[in-house]
């Protein structure tokens, strides 16, 4: 395993303390996405990839509001 994948694996397990509140975060992120994509012409009905989405923060806010989304990251973590 090399340094990186061993850095986020060891950093999964706390990732979500990097946020006061993560179940606020996750909405409070989903939404302020989602402004910019409508500005850009997409809406809910897009299908959405979030490369490197560490412990799902955008991911799951965005599925949240409608949106399909597939997530992928380095660390099974």
């Amino acid at each position: 395993m090399d340094i990186i994948q061993t850095f986020y694996d060891n950093l999964a397990a706390h990732y979500d303390k990097l946020f006061l509140d993560w179940q606020a975060t996750t909405y409070e992120q989903a939404d302020i996405l989602s402004k910019i994509f409508k500005e850009y012409g997409f809406n809910n009905t897009a299908n959405l990839l979030d490369c490197a989405c560490g412990i799902g923060t955008q991911a799951i806010g965005l599925a949240r509001l409608g949106y399909n989304v597939a997530a992928s990251d380095i660390s099974d973590n």
